[in-house]
């Protein structure tokens, strides 16, 4: 019947011969190139992090976050600033690791290579369970998995996106994991609507869709969201089941967003309600304003948009094509309002349109219905395998060049990128000390909040803490040109600072000359270090 997805698409005529001549060929091609995707993945975040290169990397916050939870997983403080107000980041993820890694005795660091490495795990797994279930198809999941990281037309970096280039850079932080475990619930989903087991079978389904959505959207609110939306998407409107069914699917849902508020650091709900932080200002590595830029993100899964048509059902995929016309709606009010966040929902909008692709490509006619139209399929195969291998490329291509440029083999692509943070922020360590102020310019600060230090403010804004907004204005305007000897001294009273901190390239050489009179000036690789004679002390020069 027209709009009937509730058995998969199972091979048909054409493909059932394919199927049997090929028993474990689907099999071993997804496993070769998943453990390929997971292995490399991995090995950067576990041995050789290239996200430290640069001052303005995430990579920065999270070591703060796990620094402080592997002092006290459950009961930690700030790990930014002078405060008892927990941070939005004691997720349970990271609580999670926090206590392996006491158990173990592993630092931050390894932690994030641990997080990226099962968040591989959790995506390719994932992506088996859903696709299997959803298509009914043994190659299905070797070609989500191709299109996932194959349809992007550029190597686009940036937190959110599930490229290989931000894998490299960011599959350690908690979005990674839970783009992975959307797929994972998409799948609890779809076997909670096919489910003819025992009710207490049924009920364990359930319970598990309210764990899941729970752990989701605690974990990382904006990515549980959209893992979220798709789960009720395919709970209304994939396949025909009774609505008392598709009702169930739905309350467990919701009892899993409910259940969250409990977390006991921070309530998810009320951080996801303050709607003006994802308006403030903000600059992307990337134009997402500019047309040819959003096509480029979108890729060849644009071509999803017919695979939202079941051409051999001659009926609709509800569940893809109104799920993306809700990820569309969302980006034009964003984009009316003006707020970047359009940039995070892009690749919302491109894993519907990848799941569409895969779609289309079992839709299309084999060899023996024509010539032309059996030649269509073939040729999108080439296309997805040829852009997953250039994609792999460009990641790889970006990666040797962080490495050469930490080796010292090639010079700086970004002017935030530094060849020893780490050693830098250990020396500053030494010479302020553990749990002391600083205030530093701009991302500078970032860093130094990752080895123990705490600073005015975080480069970002964060609600969990109150006074963000006047710590920023506070840390702008003691770097301003414009700020007299009399304000910074406040500053530095105000908030009992240690050490001023600063990197000559960024601040001006006047300002710099001021900055230097209020104490100690000690040079730390790209790095001067203005030690106060006490925390808080300002006699003005």
């Amino acid at each position: 019947m027209p709009g009937d997805q509730g058995r998969p698409i199972g091979p048909i005529a054409g493909d059932r011969q394919a199927n049997a001549s090929a028993i474990a060929l689907p099999e071993l091609a997804f496993f070769v190139v998943a453990l390929a995707v997971v292995v490399a993945i991995s090995a950067l975040h576990l041995f050789h992090p290239i996200n430290i290169v640069s001052y303005d990397r995430d990579v920065w916050h999270h070591i703060a976050v796990l620094n402080a939870l592997l002092d006290s997983p459950f009961h930690a403080g700030n790990p930014h600033i002078v405060s008892d107000v927990p941070s939005r980041s004691y997720m349970p993820w990271y609580v999670a690791l926090a206590v392996l890694g006491r158990w173990l005795g592993l630092t931050a660091q390894q932690l994030l290579g641990i997080s990226a490495t099962l968040s591989m795990l959790a995506l390719v797994v994932g992506i088996r369970l859903f696709s299997r279930a959803y298509f009914g198809q043994r190659w299905a999941p070797l070609v989500l998995l191709l299109v996932t990281f194959g349809s992007w037309a550029g190597a686009f970096n940036h937190t959110g996106f599930h490229t290989f280039s931000t894998m490299a850079f960011s599959a350690s932080y908690p979005f990674a994991i839970v783009f992975g475990a959307g797929y994972i619930a998409w799948w609890l989903v779809l076997e909670a609507l096919r489910s003819k087991a025992p009710r207490q079978v049924l009920g364990a389904i359930l319970g598990a869709i309210a764990l899941i959505t729970a752990f989701m959207f605690a974990t990382h609110q904006l990515q549980a969201a959209f893992a979220i939306g798709g789960m009720l998407t395919f709970a209304l409107f994939h396949g025909s089941f009774p609505y008392a069914r598709r009702g169930l699917i739905v309350l467990a849902v919701l009892a899993g967003v409910l259940l969250s508020s409990r977390w006991w650091y921070y309530n998810p709900l009320d951080y996801a309600a303050i709607g003006g932080f994802y308006s403030l200002p903000f600059t992307p590595p990337f134009d997402w304003t500019n047309p040819l830029v959003v096509v480029a993100i979108l890729g060849h899964a644009l071509v999803g948009v017919v695979g939202f048509y079941d051409l051999r059902r001659k009926a609709w995929r509800l569940d893809l094509a109104l799920g993306t016309a809700g990820i569309i709606g969302g980006l034009i009010v964003l984009y009316l309002a003006g707020s970047w966040m359009v940039l995070r929902l892009l690749p919302f909008l491109v894993v519907f349109l990848q799941i569409s692709t895969t779609a289309l490509l079992f839709d299309l006619p084999d060899r023996s219905q024509g010539r032309f139209r059996g030649a269509l399929r073939p040729i999108l195969v080439g296309v997805i395998v040829g852009m997953f291998v250039a994609n792999a490329a460009m990641a790889t291509g970006f990666s040797l060049l962080a490495y050469r440029y930490l080796d010292g083999q090639a010079d700086a692509k970004f002017e935030t990128w530094s060849r020893d943070i780490n050693a830098t922020a250990s020396a500053v360590r030494a010479i302020v000390g553990d749990g002391r102020v600083v205030i530093a310019n701009w991302t500078t600060a970032y860093p130094m909040q990752a080895h123990h230090m705490k600073v005015v403010s975080i480069p970002y804004h964060f609600p969990e803490v109150p006074d963000s907004p006047v710590r920023q204005e506070a840390s702008r305007a003691f770097f301003a040109p414009e700020t007299g000897a009399a304000q910074r001294c406040s500053i530095l009273r105000q908030y009992n600072v240690t050490a001023i901190v600063y990197r000559g390239a960024m601040v001006p050489a006047q300002v710099q000359l001021e900055l230097n009179a209020f104490g100690e000036k000690i040079d730390v690789n790209d790095v001067t270090v203005v030690r106060l004679p006490a925390p808080g002390a300002c006699a003005q020069p």
